[in-house]
């Protein structure tokens, strides 16, 4: 199986459960599950109505979430893409973290200066009108509370 296909499919934009899924019934799989947890969110295929007549491949991925293959016999390239699709996850897992990270204030959770300017510059090209309201807050001599009470004071504050 290529892995370009699955790189092809991820970087054309398609969202990651549904290039998955794409990658592996273009690798012959006759049915595909994805899920969270205990709950299936998504099918593909028609062996997902007769599972009794396959063999299914579980892959299990970061936080809870899964895919099910249905195949007619395993095979090595089959395992093979089942790694693949797992050590994608980890790296699309940790990019979504970073960039979590790289646009968040840590304490707070909120947008920093960086995602601001992403969040307005989204909103901008989605919206015909623009509309809307910024509030920002300026707490007076604040730095004089971290020094004397120390940071946890100004976290909490």
């Amino acid at each position: 199986m290529k892995e370009e296909v699955l790189i092809n499919h991820v970087a054309s934009g398609i969202p990651w459960e549904k290039a998955v899924m794409a990658y592996f019934m273009d690798a012959g799989a006759y049915g595909v599950e994805y899920g969270i947890g205990h709950q299936q969110q998504e099918t593909q295929g028609i062996a997902t109505h007769q599972p009794h007549l396959f063999q299914v491949v579980e892959v299990a991925l970061l936080d809870e979430r899964w895919f099910r293959v249905y195949v007619r016999s395993s095979s090595p390239s089959m395992e093979e893409a089942c790694r693949l699709v797992q050590a994608l996850d980890r790296l699309v897992h940790d990019q979504t973290k970073l960039r979590y990270a790289a646009l968040r204030d840590p304490l707070t959770g909120c947008l920093n200066r960086r995602g601001l300017d992403e969040w307005f510059r989204d909103r901008k090209s989605r919206l015909v009108s623009f509309d809307f309201v910024l509030a920002m807050f300026d707490l007076d001599h604040f730095k004089a509370l971290n020094d004397t009470q120390g940071h946890d004071a100004g976290d909490q504050l």
